[in-house]
């Protein structure tokens, strides 16, 4: 009884799957810079707002909240900056800037306990993509 086909080409050689290797850690790579770039300011709001949070309410704090809910929301929207060619990096990150973007409303409406909670749950989903990227030298 021959199992029938499913049209997938499996590489014959080493040759053959160094070759898709090859195409798969260029294709992180680029990815990769893509992402770095356009994560950067959304990186650089939270640490405004993680940082504020510490001390007291400020005017400066608000309006720190509304540039992390804007860059979060536009880092969700550029599909090429989370399409990681690994699905569960994607997945790990979509979760990740999610949760931020989660924590940036709940800051602009002074909620506080719910910024802490949703910042835990991306850094949670942040380290399970900062494991996977580890194996390609790369970092969320």
């Amino acid at each position: 009884s021959d199992l029938p086909k499913v049209g997938i080409k499996l590489p014959d050689t080493d040759k053959e799957i160094d070759e898709l290797i090859d195409e798969h850690l260029v294709a992180m790579r680029d990815w990769n810079r893509r992402y770095v770039a356009a994560a950067r300011p959304v990186k650089k709001m939270l640490r405004l707002v993680v940082g504020g949070m510490r001390g007291t309410p400020t005017l400066q704090m608000s309006t720190a909240c509304r540039d992390l809910y804007a860059e979060s929301a536009a880092l969700l929207a550029d599909r090429q900056a989370l399409d990681c060619p690994n699905d569960n990096v994607a997945r790990a990150l979509k979760s990740a800037y999610g949760h931020i973007e989660e924590a940036a409303l709940a800051c602009t409406q002074g909620h506080s306990s719910a910024v802490q909670v949703e910042i835990g749950k991306a850094e949670e989903s942040l380290h399970v993509s900062a494991e996977i990227l580890a194996v390609y030298g790369m970092a969320p």
